[in-house]
């Protein structure tokens, strides 16, 4: 019969020989940023960029959005390119626990995207007023994104930007080349705040000769791939090595589409891109505090209730008949008044107007049912949401 100091003896020889087996040096999917996540430190703040390909209600069921969801769950806040509508965005918060987003309004031509910051709420709170970089020339298929953020002592102000691909790559080159500005007067609408970050998908590779920040410099280099194909180098992130002390200059590119059968797999299920991501030291703070509510472009009227801002169609419901109704929702950070705006479907895309007086409050929802004078048809429907006429948000089904 084994005694039990024996047992106890073996039982302890086992775990030794476990953990020895958890021990040794990570590559590209499996690095430093797991252990912070994991490990949910305050001290630092692992920071993503990525575009999710077509990233839509559409395009993804639940079981490929969870595997979006678990990526993105690596990091501790996720600056997001190419998404096509807002549905699919509280579809996949509501597979992320702890976390919170804010989204863009809709930027673009024929094709319109939005772009969307993920960030843990015990480690990341917005600041002040997010906005779309002014444009007022169209230089910009998709204007950047701004928003502020802190986290821990950092506060930090996030552009984010998907550059257009074009017919060729002189179209690229033009948007790329005017990304100075861009930095400049971001900059400066901050006032003492100066860690500026510009992130996104470039479509050009950081050596590029269209490249012209003076002020920043990019992390990931152009020998590092982070498209699944592996053959581009256009995600990135520019950051001021001398003003934001508190990144450590990592870059991690995460393969992920090595868990897929081919390349075409993981595109249609997650991306064609791999998501990058750095890490900041949150402990420090190396300039004064930051103006969070100047912008370059503001889309208030200056008055506490604007005529215009970010609202969006939350959700659509369309059966069964009787309970057919549209939920919007403000994300502005200011009242809205709806007094000009119309709701309406494929058949008429102005069909309702909305009540003359109608104040929606920053972060409100309102729902509209009995009130909407045309039926949502199951399939094949388009609702638009519009402003004076101008197309502010649409739900396809």
């Amino acid at each position: 019969m084994i005694s039990m100091k024996r047992l106890l003896l073996l039982h302890s020889l086992l775990i030794l020989f476990l953990l020895s087996c958890n021990t040794g040096t990570t590559d590209a999917g499996e690095n430093k940023e797991d252990s912070l996540s994991d490990e949910n430190t305050t001290s630092e703040l692992v920071l993503a960029s990525w575009n999710i390909r077509i990233l839509s209600d559409a395009s993804r069921n639940d079981f490929e959005l969870q595997k979006i969801a678990d990526i993105i769950n690596r990091y501790d806040f996720v600056a997001v390119q190419e998404v096509r509508d807002t549905i699919v965005l509280s579809r996949l918060n509501d597979m992320l626990t702890g976390w919170d987003y804010i989204v863009s309004e809709a930027v673009g031509n024929t094709v319109t995207e939005r772009y969307a910051y993920f960030y843990k709420t015990d480690l990341v709170s917005p600041l002040g007023t997010p906005y779309i970089y002014n444009d007022p020339n169209n230089e910009f298929i998709r204007e950047p994104y701004v928003a502020h953020f802190k986290s821990g002592e950092f506060d930090f102000t996030a552009i984010t930007i998907h550059i257009i691909y074009g017919d060729t790559v002189a179209n690229r080159r033009a948007e790329v080349s005017i990304l100075d500005e861009v930095v400049t007067n971001v900059d400066s609408a901050n006032g003492s705040e100066q860690d500026v970050l510009l992130m996104g998908d470039f479509n050009l590779p950081p050596d590029d000769n269209a490249w012209d920040i003076s002020s920043h410099a990019s992390l990931v280099p152009a020998s590092t791939m982070t498209t699944i194909t592996d053959t581009s180098s256009y995600d990135n992130f520019w950051i001021d090595t001398l003003d934001t002390i508190e990144c450590d200059d990592s870059i991690f590119v995460y393969n992920f589409d090595d868990g897929f059968i081919d390349d075409d797999t993981a595109s249609l299920e997650v991306s064609d891109h791999r998501p990058i991501s750095t890490v900041f030291d949150t402990t420090i703070d190396d300039d004064g505090v930051g103006d969070w509510n100047t912008t370059t472009g503001d889309t208030s009227d200056g008055s506490s209730t604007a005529t215009d801002g970010n609202v969006q169609i939350l959700s659509v419901v369309v059966e069964p008949t009787e309970s057919e109704a549209v939920t919007i929702k403000n994300y502005s950070t200011w009242d809205v008044d709806l007094s000009a705006w119309t709701i309406g479907d494929l058949n008429n895309p102005d069909s309702y107007g909305i009540i003359n007086g109608t104040i929606i409050s920053a972060g409100a929802s309102i729902t509209y049912s009995t009130q909407l004078n045309f039926g949502i048809n199951n399939t094949g429907e388009t609702i638009y949401l519009k402003n004076s006429g101008v197309v502010k948000d649409t739900w396809n089904n």
